[in-house]
């Protein structure tokens, strides 16, 4: 209920699926290490990179704006 109210529960959901995505691609990264084609390693690694940021950057957004939310809030009751 409290995810919910907070709008974090698709968010949540959505981040799993590129933690996910970003498993498949580092499953990929470390077999062609293994063979050694640093072509697709590289191609691997830059798309588990870009992929790490975005999550990061998601999650950093979304608590600035829970915390700003919850200020506000607070502010709302203070001044009634």
């Amino acid at each position: 209920m409290n995810q919910q109210y907070w709008g974090r529960q698709c968010s949540i959901t959505r981040i799993q699926r590129q933690i996910h995505e970003a498993e498949k691609y580092m499953k990929v990264e470390e077999q062609t290490k293994a063979k050694g084609n640093s072509i697709l390693y590289a191609k691997a690694h830059r798309d588990v990179s870009t992929i790490d940021q975005k999550v990061k950057v998601r999650f950093q957004t979304k608590r600035k704006q829970g915390r700003d939310l919850i200020r506000s809030k607070a502010v709302q009751n203070k001044c009634t």
